[in-house]
């Protein structure tokens, strides 16, 4: 399975699109961030609007997992065996830097950015959030 570029797929995007979109992207966003900051800083100056949809399960931001364990990676077909114990306070701070990294692109750039939790469903989720949209909007 070949690793997504997401860079390149919003760079080929904002080639077809007109002026001023509401674009609204749906991700983990474990890609390189400085690359995705550049397209996302393009889309800006062409006045599009960007939602950032965040969509992570919540253990793989709590690391919820005891014992014994083996991740299976779905981009590159790897599995990695461990225990949880040897890995957690390194999988916890990388998680915070990565959020506290994609927190601050947002930031820097005016990008909403929505949290997504995939345990939950994912449509009920969009429908709550243009519902709160739509209610900022009205008032």
């Amino acid at each position: 399975v070949e690793k997504t570029n997401m860079s390149a797929c919003l760079t080929d995007l904002i080639g077809r699109m007109g002026r001023r979109e509401i674009v609204m992207i749906f991700s983990d966003f474990f890609t390189d961030l400085e690359a995705l900051e550049s397209v996302l800083q393009r889309m800006k100056y062409n006045r599009h609007e960007i939602v950032l949809f965040h969509v992570l399960h919540h253990h793989e931001r709590s690391f919820e997992f005891a014992g014994m364990i083996k991740f299976l990676g779905l981009e590159e077909m790897s599995e990695y065996l461990t225990q949880t114990e040897d890995i957690r306070q390194g999988y916890l701070e990388a998680m915070r830097r990565y959020e506290t990294a994609m927190e601050e692109l947002c930031r820097r750039n005016a990008i909403e950015r929505v949290s997504v939790d995939t345990s939950h469903n994912l449509g009920d989720d969009l429908v709550e959030y243009l519902n709160q949209r739509t209610r900022v909007r009205v008032r």
